[in-house]
């Protein structure tokens, strides 16, 4: 099921993943203050698309790896929820916990407000709320990028020759 040649597909398909969720992160450095007070819908807009934009990165990288070592990804009404819990599953004789517990705990409200922005065609964007999910995304993002790091080193075990 994991030949070295998928293996190394995905590594590169997460490395791109993260790269890009990583740009995303850096484009919105200094966005907390900016919002204070914010009323304009565009800036709001951008900072809510870009968010959904890092998490949908995040998701994908999961998808990845679900397909690839478990063979399919959750079904049902909670599938984006039961994802990302089973990133933190240890499986043995399957692979390792992508995510530490406390990392996928702490991507929940990010993963919620996407699911918002995805439905909110209505609405117009809070800048509290906004500036919440943006610090939360700010204080989680470098134990997701470490705990991505370590997940990187197990495949890359595995892509090396016999």
């Amino acid at each position: 099921m994991n030949d070295r040649g998928a293996i190394v597909r995905l590594r590169r398909e997460l490395s791109a993943d993260l790269d890009a969720a990583a740009q995303l992160v850096a484009a919105l450095s200094g966005f907390e203050e900016r919002l204070r007070g914010l009323t304009d819908p565009v800036p709001l807009g951008y900072v809510a698309v870009t968010l959904h934009q890092i998490y949908t990165a995040l998701e994908t990288g999961f998808e990845r790896i679900a397909r690839q070592f478990e063979g399919s990804l959750p079904g049902g009404s909670d599938s984006h929820r039961a994802l990302l819990r089973d990133m933190a599953l240890d499986l043995p004789t399957v692979r390792p916990a992508v995510l530490r517990p406390g990392t996928s705990s702490a991507l929940i409200p990010i993963l919620k407000f996407r699911h918002f922005v995805r439905h909110a065609y209505a609405v117009g964007f809070d800048a509290g709320r906004l500036s919440e999910v943006l610090l939360r995304l700010q204080s989680v993002w470098g134990d997701v990028r470490a705990d991505l790091q370590v997940f990187d080193r197990f495949l890359e075990a595995l892509a090396e020759p016999p």
